[in-house]
């Protein structure tokens, strides 16, 4: 029954409680009496650890604000803490702070292409595309990154999840030594999640057009067709307008609406009638300030 479960959970989370209460306080006394002894009880501490935050999680009904390394999806990371001196060549590469065993791939044994990135933690490099082979520098400092670099980022950690075994976590700037999420990497997530959502809603707002060619010239054009009459327009109807994208520094082809044909960041093909359905592209966009 529901009621027993709760009434379980309420006495693991106590007793969790109670214990990790324990060892957080002779850990660093060191009342634990030798450091065998406390290499041996820090895992099981750190498992109790998470499990009381997921109780707690799961009987109040909060989101997990913790910041706890959570399971992926598709790899479940092992609960292991990695030091500097830990991560080995070959072997470990680590990005965002999630150490990532990757010794079954030919990229990555010596003499491998990305050789490199292995025995650290160099997320700043893979979010600026530097591969060290001209700076030799490896840092994991996301200082001064834009939105967009950040969110390209987590994405190379997503794609990592999907093609290597997550072995633990790197303690330093992105995990503490309890696992818990560091405030810098939330920040992190945070802007990257920012830049995301604004470009989202930029895509909404300003669709691409669609494009095909006849007689060798590009014609753009909205609405989902061809030859459609001016003069039967809806609501919804769009028109291709040049779009400078200046979030992305970028500019193309996208569909606006009626109301949004003045906005500021839109401009009418040459020899095209404003409220034309579709446009033939003359010539490549004149850039703009």
């Amino acid at each position: 029954p529901e009621s027993t479960m709760r009434t379980s959970a309420w006495c693991l989370l106590l007793f969790g409680a109670l214990l990790c209460g324990l060892v957080a306080v002779l850990l660093p006394t060191g009342g634990l009496g030798s450091a065998g002894l406390t290499r041996r009880l820090l895992p099981a501490y750190l498992r109790v650890h998470r499990l009381v935050a997921e109780f707690s999680r799961q009987l109040f009904g909060r989101s997990n604000k913790e910041g706890f390394a959570e399971k992926n999806a598709q790899n479940s990371c092992l609960y292991f803490l990695f030091d500097d001196t830990q991560l080995q060549r070959n072997r470990h590469l680590s990005i965002l702070g999630t150490v990532f065993d990757v010794s079954e791939s030919a990229f990555y044994k010596p003499g491998g292409e990305y050789e490199q990135f292995t025995g650290r933690d160099a997320s700043r490099n893979f979010a600026t595309s530097d591969t060290g082979a001209e700076s030799g520098s490896f840092s994991d400092n996301l200082d001064g990154l834009s939105g967009a670099q950040l969110a390209d980022l987590f994405e190379w950690q997503r794609f990592y999840f999907s093609k290597y075994k997550c072995v633990g976590y790197s303690r330093g700037r992105f995990y503490h030594p309890s696992l818990l999420e560091t405030d810098y990497l939330r920040g992190m997530k945070a802007a990257a999640d920012a830049h995301l959502a604004r470009k989202s809603q930029l895509a909404e707002n300003f669709p691409p057009c669609d494009a095909t060619t006849i007689d060798g010239k590009t014609v753009v054009y909205c609405n989902g067709a061809l030859n459609l009459d001016p003069n039967n327009v809806m609501p919804n109807t769009r028109y291709p307008r040049i779009f400078y994208n200046k979030f992305d520094a970028t500019s193309g082809c996208a569909c606006v609406l009626r109301d949004m044909r003045s906005d500021g960041r839109v401009a009418v093909y040459e020899a095209c009638s404003p409220d034309a359905l579709q446009c033939t592209v003359l010539r490549p966009p004149p850039p703009r300030d």
